[in-house]
């Protein structure tokens, strides 16, 4: 994330601190410097970013000055920006003035660079080909537990990681929003949510399928769901909140909002759930999730990652939401 070095460094002097400073194992760390590496410490100033790490790891970029334990021990006295979160207490015993900037480190990461974008993208085409693969072979399923063995099979296979664990939720188990995937595949709905990570960065869709044959009463439940959806996506751009969108959808889902029971979206990138959520005013490059649900008898989610552009938002999960019968 060099290339947005030059901004941090004009925050320090603003903020007259010496430096930002993150631990080898925090989401920050791993935005900046590419991957987390555990027992080491990063300071960014004015000058090329200074690393401690841990003789046990390997780690070589010359846009990096490594620094001994001492050093590093030197400067934990100095001022320093911080995550408050994320300092221990007994880290904090060794460390001199400090100074929050949490909500300017979570803006950092909330706005994305091409290459997250393209890593993004690789997550989630991932996703899509997984779930395919599960629509293709699903005759072999007989339980939610042997779809969510094959979706953790599929990250293995593709060198990829688990964003969070997968939700397979079948009949009945599907009014659970986070099933814990402990039933056979059930006649009704389907619901999948699986997100994969890529060198970093996740994915994260949700769909819903009918095992069976529908009734009415099903396909209008699920298109109610999928049209507060499209609505969502149609009025997300710049300059909007997350906030103003949730609320527009339960507006929608009128007598039914008491089943809307999560949040309509949240930021994507090295974590699954990150800036911006409700109350952040959405920007170009920014990558959220919208997925609306309801939670009646059954559920229905239906989840895309979106990229925010200049004036309408660019789907990058591309599976059909088309209401398929397995």
């Amino acid at each position: 994330m060099m290339r947005k070095y030059e901004k941090i460094k004009d925050y320090v002097k603003e903020k007259k601190v010496n430096y930002l400073f993150c631990q080898g194992d925090d989401n920050f760390f791993k935005w900046f410097v590419g991957k987390n590496i555990s027992h080491s410490l990063l300071f960014l100033g004015d000058e090329k970013p200074l690393l401690f790490k841990s003789p046990l790891e390997t780690f070589n970029d010359k846009n990096y000055d490594l620094i001994s334990i001492n050093k590093a021990k030197s400067l934990l006295k100095k001022k320093l920006g911080v995550d408050p979160s994320e300092i221990s207490l007994k880290l904090k015993e060794k460390m001199g003035a400090v100074e929050d900037c949490s909500d300017y480190m979570n803006k950092l990461r909330s706005v994305k660079e091409p290459d997250e974008l393209n890593f993004i993208r690789k997550a989630c085409s991932h996703g899509d080909k997984c779930i395919s693969s599960i629509i293709k072979d699903f005759k072999g399923f007989k339980t939610e537990k042997d779809i969510e063995r094959y979706i953790r099979r599929y990250a293995l296979e593709n060198d990829l990681g688990i964003a969070f664990d997968p939700i397979v939720a079948s009949g009945a188990n599907s009014k659970n929003a986070h099933h814990d995937n402990k039933g056979k595949i059930k006649k009704g709905f389907l619901v999948i949510d699986l997100g994969f990570v890529y060198k970093g960065y996740c994915s994260d869709m949700t769909r819903t399928f009918y095992v069976g044959t529908p009734n009415t009463e099903d396909v209008v439940f699920y298109n109610k769901v999928l049209e507060a959806q499209e609505k969502a996506i149609q009025d997300l751009k710049p300059g909007i909140k997350l906030k103003k969108l949730e609320d527009d959808t339960n507006e929608f889902f009128g007598k039914d909002k008491k089943y809307f029971i999560h949040s309509l979206g949240h930021g994507v990138g090295v974590e699954v759930h990150e800036e911006p959520f409700k109350q952040e005013i959405l920007e170009k490059n920014m990558v959220v999730t919208i997925e609306p649900g309801l939670y009646k008898k059954q559920g229905v989610r239906i989840e895309d990652v979106m990229l925010i552009g200049d004036k309408k938002s660019t789907f990058l999960t591309k599976t059909t939401k088309k209401l398929l019968l397995l």
